[in-house]
């Protein structure tokens, strides 16, 4: 460290945060601090007095003040620091070093038992830059979260975040980070949204073909303008790798049921494919560890049914499924097939219940094949292995429809 600077904290003052003129950290330097714990009356240790301070937001636990104020005060080891304050003539002193490529200092001060932390909301203050002395990249943006925590309002928090995206307009986190703010200080207003859609306009000549400018586009479209078909065009322009977190999970709902609406109808499709076919030969795994396609079963009338134990639905038509069985006894075969689950869930499954059913695992391109939408999903093969109905889910219709179809085989 080439230089410490002197700066006299007023603690006494419950504010958000210091003032400039009181307080300028400067990024790479060390800043010698004075306070007069006499003035809190809190303390009972001064021999254990000292600062406690961390540098920018950082944290798991977002989106509630608690959580704020514990990321702060209760940081990351490797992330925080301390330093032990000694007394002068005058005061008690205590010197911080400064890390660099950092924005914003957080701080309180403690004997070990008592704390200063400004009421709760930590001390804060901007770092700066040495040759201009006006706050570093980034210091506007982290205040934003401490201001949060202060309790200031919308508008207070909307300056804050126009000051880091006036000084520094390539900070497009800032840039987002305002949106976000100015659509909600205006309630989501139209003329609000096309604000915000001529600044986006005035930052693409210079930024267009910037990744930071995307993303930015891209969650802004998406979380602020709500136009998800917008946002995942741009999306798509953005490598994956260099998506921003909340980019990667954008989606376009409409495109999403468009999709499903499109998947409905191939497996109905497969379904319908297979009515008056046989169905694939697949060999599905047996329990312990076999093979078994269903055309083994050729003789005998077969309820094919695609289930899982998570299923309440799946459970219910067993139910039904056993009384025909008994009812048919030999002549039928209730064939299961399990989605999803493992051969231990299956096994316990079977062994705390008194199905007299086949039980097999899925086959991966059983799904596609036999057009599996939902479970249950059930088929019924007549004696020469061909499908004659197929039955989608547990619905007031299902076992009729199932009677029926063995009542014609029979």
């Amino acid at each position: 460290m080439n230089r410490i600077v002197s700066a006299f904290l007023i603690l006494f003052i419950a504010l958000p945060f210091a003032s400039e003129a009181q307080f300028t950290p400067i990024s790479g330097k060390e800043i010698k601090i004075t306070y007069n714990p006499e003035l809190k009356g809190i303390y009972s240790n001064l021999d254990s007095l000292r600062v406690v301070y961390a540098f920018d937001f950082w944290g798991n636990r977002k989106g509630t003040r608690l959580a704020l104020r514990e990321n702060i005060l209760r940081p990351d080891p490797k992330r925080v620091h301390t330093s032990y304050f000694t007394k002068t003539p005058n005061a008690w002193e205590a010197v911080m070093e400064i890390d660099t490529g950092v924005s914003l200092l957080s701080y309180y001060i403690t004997d070990g038992t008592a704390m200063d932390d400004n009421g709760g909301k930590t001390y804060t203050a901007y770092l700066y830059n040495s040759e201009t002395m006006k706050p570093v990249p980034g210091a506007h943006y982290y205040m934003v979260p401490f201001l949060k925590l202060a309790g200031e309002d919308l508008k207070a928090q909307v300056y804050e975040a126009e000051q880091e995206i006036i000084a520094y307009p390539e900070n497009f986190y800032a840039y987002n980070q305002y949106f976000d703010l100015y659509i909600q200080l205006h309630k989501g207003s139209p003329r609000a949204q096309q604000r915000i859609v001529n600044r986006l306009k005035d930052l693409e000549e210079q930024y267009k073909e910037d990744v930071g400018y995307l993303n930015l586009l891209a969650r802004t479209y998406f979380y602020v303008l709500r136009d998800p078909a917008k946002a995942v065009e741009y999306k798509e322009m953005i490598d994956p790798k260099e998506r921003w977190p909340g980019v990667h999970t954008i989606f376009d709902s409409k495109q999403i049921e468009k999709e499903q609406r499109e998947r409905a109808m191939a497996m109905e499709q497969a379904r319908q494919k297979l009515l008056s076919t046989a169905p694939p030969e697949i060999n599905f795994i047996t329990l312990d560890g076999g093979r078994m396609p269903v055309q083994d079963l050729a003789g005998k009338l077969v309820v094919l049914s695609f289930w899982a134990s998570s299923s309440e639905k799946s459970i219910q038509l067993f139910d039904e499924l056993k009384s025909l069985k008994t009812q048919y006894g030999d002549e039928l075969e209730v064939f299961t097939v399990n989605i999803g689950e493992s051969v231990e869930t299956v096994q316990q499954f079977v062994s705390s219940h008194d199905y007299p059913f086949i039980f097999v695992m899925n086959q991966g391109i059983a799904v596609k094949s036999y057009g599996v939408e939902g479970l249950p999903q059930t088929y019924v093969l007549d004696r020469e292995s061909i499908v004659r109905e197929a039955v989608v889910g547990y619905g007031a219709d299902a076992i009729p429809t199932i009677t029926d179809a063995l009542k014609k085989l029979r």
